[in-house]
């Protein structure tokens, strides 16, 4: 818990101004924090109903212009995952735009591209079911204009292990 505020901390001290928008699970149990700064670099926070904080994502960057806006989220109907889409603050890459999502069963958070093997395009996601997502992703050796649209399922992904990631 140190270790989480004192980033937290860190974190508030080089951006003061930011943007917060609370998204509430259906089951209100958890609740995924965003804060946006005036650079629309982005650090999230998933929180219990008591306002623990349970994991965070940090995609800010030295420099403001290699970090991650978020753009759109989504908490799936059953509340086990949080999802949502970035794309780079400093306008590099505008058509990729990776998926990330935070998995209650792990507690963390976990990349859809790195997992799923392909780069996720388009800057929007459908979730299917409880687990299932809809992406527009390009598979790896492709090219971005290549992508086409790809079911992901989260519980599957979120069963892989680290170590079989280049997370």
């Amino acid at each position: 818990m140190k270790k989480i505020l004192g980033i937290l901390s860190i974190v508030l001290i080089q951006n003061i101004w930011a943007e917060t928008t609370k998204v509430v699970s259906p089951d209100g149990k958890y609740t995924a924090v965003i804060n946006t700064y005036e650079n629309d670099e982005a650090f999230v926070t998933v929180t219990n109903k008591n306002d623990k904080p349970l994991a965070f994502a940090n995609f800010q960057s030295q420099g403001s212009e290699h970090g991650k806006a978020i753009t759109s989220y989504k908490w799936t109907d059953d509340s086990k995952f949080f999802v949502f889409i970035t794309t780079s603050s400093g306008g590099h890459s505008p058509l990729s735009t990776p998926a990330y999502f935070y998995s209650r069963k792990s507690e963390t958070f976990r990349s859809v591209d790195l997992r799923a093997g392909f780069s996720t395009t388009g800057g929007e996601f459908k979730v299917d079911s409880n687990d299932v997502i809809t992406v527009s992703g390009a598979p790896e050796g492709t090219g971005l204009l290549d992508a086409t649209e790809q079911k992901v399922s989260l519980s599957n992904l979120d069963s892989v292990r680290d170590d079989e990631t280049q997370e």
